[in-house]
This record gives C-alpha cells, structure tokens and sequence, in this order.
C-alpha cells in the first residue's frame, strides 16, 4: 500500500493481521492501535469476501470503490497496470477512474484517463475489452503503458491514507 508507515509519523506499529469477520465500524476503531495499511488490507478482505458472497450488487457503491482501488493498487504494484488490465481484477478497469477520483486522487486518475484514450477506451469497455486491447498493442500504445508505470511508481505514492479517509467519511 505504499505509504509512509504509521510509525514513521509516530502513529500505531501494530500489524492488524487477516481480517477475522469484524464490522466496518470495529475494523475502523481499530486503526488507532495498528498501521493504516494493515487496516485497509483487512477491510479489502472484508470486501472481498463480502463480494464473493453477494457479488457486486451485495457492496454500497462506496465499498465497491474500496474494492476498485485496492485491486487496481496490488495488480499495479504487482506488475504494472497491464496485469490490473488483463488479470483477474480487469473487470474493476471500467471504474478505476471514476473511484480514484473518489478517493481524491486525481493525479492517477488523469493519468488513466490519458492512457485510456491513447488505447482508444471509452465508458463502453468491460474488462474483456481491455484485456482484448493489451494483447494488439501498437508502438504508441506500448509507449503509454510504460509511461503509465514508470510516472505511477515515481509519483504514486500508496493509496491506504486516502482510501480510510474515504471510508470513514461513508460510515
């Protein structure tokens, strides 16, 4: 999750650990005890097992936002935003943008909607679509990919401050 750690700004050091069935509410208070980013992973948990359940439909549109950035975040950092656009979280593609600026930040959010028009997207696209795309890259397309990485892994940051910000303000 890329942040500065909470203990870095003499904040919690605990490690909140996997997410064990607690409500949003305590997974929330418990942020004063352990690391912003161990919080926010286990309420990813928390989503994602609640859109397993359910699917999609099951999540108020602000966990779904949860939900798009942090699986955009770890296939990003994993391999770059080709593996968020042609993995298994490629069906969040058609809403990263609209939940990036959600959580305010807009900086990555502009980047994408730079690279989703380079690569000829429009709000039509599914994931698939995408994913379709990534395999017929021109040299330009190509391009834009790597400059999409090599800014985002400059410039970034981690998204876990801003996403419980979100969070909390939805509780």
């Amino acid at each position: 999750l890329g942040d500065m750690s909470d203990a870095d700004r003499g904040g919690p050091s605990g490690w909140c650990g996997a997410y064990g069935g607690q409500t949003m509410r305590v997974l929330l208070s418990e942020s004063r005890t352990y690391r912003t980013d161990s919080i926010v992973l286990a309420i990813g948990e928390a989503l994602s097992q609640m859109a397993e359940r359910g699917g999609l439909p099951a999540l108020s549109e602000e966990e779904q936002v949860g939900l798009v950035v942090l699986a955009f975040e770890r296939e990003t950092n994993h391999g770059g935003i080709h593996c968020f656009l042609t993995g298994l979280d490629r069906s969040h593609a058609p809403r990263v943008v609209d939940a990036l600026a959600r959580i305010e930040r807009e900086d990555v959010a502009a980047r994408l909607r730079v690279l989703f028009t380079v690569l000829g997207a429009d709000e039509s696209w599914s994931g698939d679509d995408f994913a379709r795309k990534l395999n017929q890259l021109t040299l330009e397309e190509t391009s834009a990919l790597e400059e999409f990485d090599r800014r985002y892994h400059d410039h970034a940051g981690g998204f876990a401050d801003r996403l419980l910000l979100f969070i909390r303000k939805q509780q």
